[in-house]
């Protein structure tokens, strides 16, 4: 033979064909392999073989190149021949020196070929390749799984994708469509362009493939199948021969099982469903009848990664279930608010004879809705005292939570007190129930109460507490659960920050919410939403523009965006920049518009004074006025005391509400302004022919931790004495400031000095009064009430903030009012 540099002729003798025919090939020197390239074609093409000594001599004189080794072995092995020769320990061990310098695409080409051909060498290439081989590993099951043979490749590739034939079934529960595109099914060579392509395009750095330890995990498995089946059949060592037939997997179940349940795991583990799908079409094309365990590991498979179709034909194909594997199902179900198909699937395991677990009956009890929702709980509830589940903790959690949503508090609390133990979901559940029905007071009781009995707060146990803190308007109780969240070291969730923004600003703390929400390092809509909402809330219109003018440089409004923004122009009197907003809504988002929306300009026409360009857009909208609606252009005509809309505005109301008494209380207010005192009369004989009474008024203020509560014509309270000397001496100072009385705000036919003593009655003048009587100087007086403030009640409240250098919070039904020397944030309109 020619030494390396030399072109020269050598004879070789190749088996197949003509035993005696002899082939003269001329062989470059090393970096020259298009000749060897060509001379392995030949031999492919003519059906010959080489012999040990032919492709012991190619890769001789091939340069350890990746694309030529690879091209040389891809040749030689995926066209037909015979890759046999490298079974010998010594060849195997010589080639794998000339590997050693290769790169990872040769590594897998080298696989993909010799998996192609049934070629043995490739688990002892990955032996010795273990930390790059792992990705083509990976690649190296796909191509095997989709091109052992062209007929069980169809076979494969015609799998159907809806409801199994009972074959199908009886051999893969279900396996879905076949695997790779179009283009692969028409193609089904043994190792055809798409096939290589799709191949080859998985590597590490591909985002589609299995990263880490989800290659590691499946790679290892089907080693492991492998290596035990080349010591059965001899391939290992020196006597290893060729075996061309042999496939994946073992013929053991023990080792098939366990490899099969490492890569369903690891498919759900990554969430998936392509490489989990080849794992299932794998099992069907070998006739591998997984247990109830594996089967049930594909129904969760495909449920986590979301393919409830599919996993719904496993669970049918299934000739055997238990608990696990319909309560798999029912979840996925619930989870993906398919509520009807869940119920329906838990009415059928009933009748198949299968008893529900705690984890079915928890589950199932989520997909209780509808109107029928309270009566589905009840059959479920039914069930888990039958089966003894009632007293478990996530049956009763489930429970407590459903009747709390569907407004039965009592049984909620109930089960609640039933429960031998308590963890921290159902103690969030029971202060959410309360919480969502408005109780707030029995929300931070009970809170108070389980967490001095040791109970353990996550940040939904935080934002639901924050929730009723908001409705109570209780600033000091806010703060300390904003310093147990700090002291807790909680890591950041967004609905928890969203949460202490709205708290701040319904306590009336603008400062702080807004701090909250410049230190988030991340924000959702509603995080934008509660802080445009907040500044609506007191009037602050200008921030409320300017904050929508950067937030729509960062985040994309949504719905509840243009209504806090609307709003705020509302409570702000923003009239023209309100309506300039509405215009453009209209014009480039006219979808996103609601029955809300166009409330906000209702009452935005209502505060300028056009109320018949309200009564216009009421007629021309594409929605039917609500109560609300009308109910605010009553508002409106009470303002600027117009009579003859009020009254046209006051019978649509009677006659939608005729139990509503503030519907009455302002018509009589209209009536009672303009002097009109034989209507005001008539207006209340109405209320007393239709028993409709007026909810009284109350206003409170929290000092010290403790609620004190005032109705009008306070009578009980502990300081009745001191408060009536204290507001009789206000009421000096205030009218040598020039606080006149307005006696319009009296609905009763009597002289002008008993209208005036009725109206120091007024809740909120005690409140006032009493908090300046127990607050320092320089801290703010926090006043709220349960109806809407008299116009008597806001100008006492304007002047005894600029008398007494106060500064006054007074949060109504509506909005908040900001009071400091003589002005409030309202503009005088609410």
């Amino acid at each position: 033979m020619a030494s390396p540099g030399e072109n020269a002729q050598a004879q070789v003798r190749v088996a197949g064909g003509d035993s005696g025919h002899v082939v003269l090939l001329s062989y470059p020197s090393q970096g020259h392999v298009h000749p060897m390239l060509q001379f392995a074609k030949r031999l492919a093409h003519h059906g010959m073989r080489p012999t040990l000594a032919v492709t012991r001599h190619i890769l001789a004189t091939c340069t350890p190149d990746a694309t030529a080794i690879g091209a040389v072995r891809l040749a030689a092995v995926s066209d037909g021949c015979d890759a046999g020769g490298f079974g010998e320990c010594n060849d195997v061990t010589a080639y794998l020196s000339l590997l050693e310098s290769a790169g990872s695409v040769t590594l897998a080409e080298l696989l993909r070929a010799e998996a192609a051909a049934d070629c043995p060498v490739w688990a002892m290439v990955y032996d010795a390749f273990l930390p790059r081989a792992c990705a083509a590993l990976m690649m190296l099951s796909t191509t095997m799984v989709g091109s052992s043979s062209n007929s069980s490749r169809r076979r494969l590739m015609m799998l159907p994708t809806t409801k199994p034939s009972s074959r199908g079934a009886a051999m893969g529960y279900g396996v879905p469509g076949g695997l790779g595109t179009e283009a692969d099914r028409h193609n089904t060579g043994t190792t055809s362009t798409a096939a290589r392509a799709r191949c080859s395009g998985k590597c590490p750095r591909d985002s589609g493939a299995l990263g880490g330890n989800g290659v590691m995990l499946v790679a290892r498995g089907f080693r492991r199948a492998m290596v035990p089946r080349l010591e059965r059949c001899g391939m290992c060592g020196a006597a290893a021969r060729p075996a061309a037939t042999l496939g994946l997997v073992v013929p053991g179940a023990d080792a098939r099982f366990h490899d099969y349940d490492a890569a369903v795991t690891a498919c759900i583990e990554r969430r998936a469903p392509r490489e989990g799908r080849q794992v299932h079409a794998h099992m069907v094309m070998v006739r591998y009848r997984p247990p109830v365990y594996l089967a049930t590991r594909l129904v969760i498979m495909y449920v986590r990664c979301g393919a409830l179709d599919d996993a719904r034909n496993v669970l049918d194909g299934m000739p055997e279930r238990n608990v696990v594997s319909w309560t798999a199902m029912i979840s996925g179900y619930s989870q993906s608010s398919r509520h009807a198909e869940a119920l329906e699937l838990f009415i059928r395991m009933l009748r198949a004879g299968c008893k529900p677990n705690e984890f079915t009956l928890a589950t199932v009890l989520r997909s209780c809705s509808g109107p029928q929702s309270i009566h589905q709980v009840k059959q479920v509830h039914s069930l888990a005292g039958k089966t003894n589940f009632e007293s478990h903790i996530f049956v009763g959690s489930s429970l407590l939570d459903m009747y709390a949503k569907s407004g039965n508090i009592q049984e909620a609390r109930r089960v609640f007190d039933m429960l031998p133990e308590r963890d921290t979901v159902s103690c969030t559940a029971i202060i959410s129930g309360y919480a969502q029905l408005g109780l707030d007071d029995e929300a931070l009781d009970l809170f108070r109460q389980l967490y001095s009995a040791g109970m353990q707060c996550n940040y939904v146990t935080f934002t639901t507490l924050l929730t009723s803190l908001s409705g109570l308007a209780s600033l000091d109780y806010g703060k300390q659960v904003h310093g147990l969240i700090l002291r807790k070291e909680l890591p950041f969730f967004v609905v928890l920050q969203n949460s202490l923004i709205d708290m701040y600003s319904k306590c009336g703390k603008l400062l702080y919410s807004r701090r909250v929400f410049d230190h988030m390092p991340q924000r959702s809509a509603i995080s934008w939403n509660a802080m445009l909402m907040g500044y609506g809330r007191h009037g602050i219109g200008h921030e409320v523009v300017q904050l929508f003018r950067t937030m729509t440089e960062e985040v994309k409004p949504d719905s509840v965006t243009l209504l806090a923004v609307l709003s705020g122009c509302s409570h702000g009197g923003l009239v023209d920049e309100g309506l300039d907003i509405f215009d453009l809504i209209v014009k480039e988002q006219n979808a996103m518009l609601t029955i809300g929306h166009y409330g906000c300009v209702i009452d935005l026409f209502g505060r300028a004074g056009r109320l018949q360009k309200a009564l216009d857009l009421i007629e021309k909208m594409p929605f039917d006025p609500t109560p609300a609606i009308w109910g605010s252009l009553l508002g409106a005509c009470r303002v600027h005391v117009n009579v003859s809309v009020g009254e046209v505005v006051a019978q649509k109301l009677l006659d939608m509400e005729p139990g509503n008494a503030g519907n009455y209380v302002i018509l009589s207010n209209i009536y009672a302004a303009a002097g009109m005192w034989k209507d005001v009369f008539r207006v209340r004989k109405l209320m007393l022919e239709k028993t409709v009474s007026k909810e009284p008024g109350q206003s409170w203020i929290i000092l010290d931790k403790v609620i004190h509560t005032f109705r009008s014509g306070e009578r009980f309270h502990p300081s009745k004495k001191d408060i009536d000397a204290k507001i009789k001496e206000l009421y000096i100072d205030l009218k040598a400031a020039g606080f006149v009385p307005d006696l319009s705000c009296v609905l009763h036919d009597v002289d002008d000095e008993q209208k005036e003593r009725m109206l120091l009655g007024h809740s909120e003048k005690l409140a006032i009064t009493f908090g300046l009587m127990n607050t320092p100087l320089g801290l703010t007086i926090r006043i709220m009430k349960n109806l809407r403030i008299c116009v008597d009640c806001h100008n006492f409240a304007k002047f005894v903030s600029k008398v007494y250098g106060r500064e006054i919070s007074l949060r109504d039904k509506n909005r908040f009012h900001l009071l400091a020397d003589g002005a409030c944030t309202c503009g005088d309109y609410w």
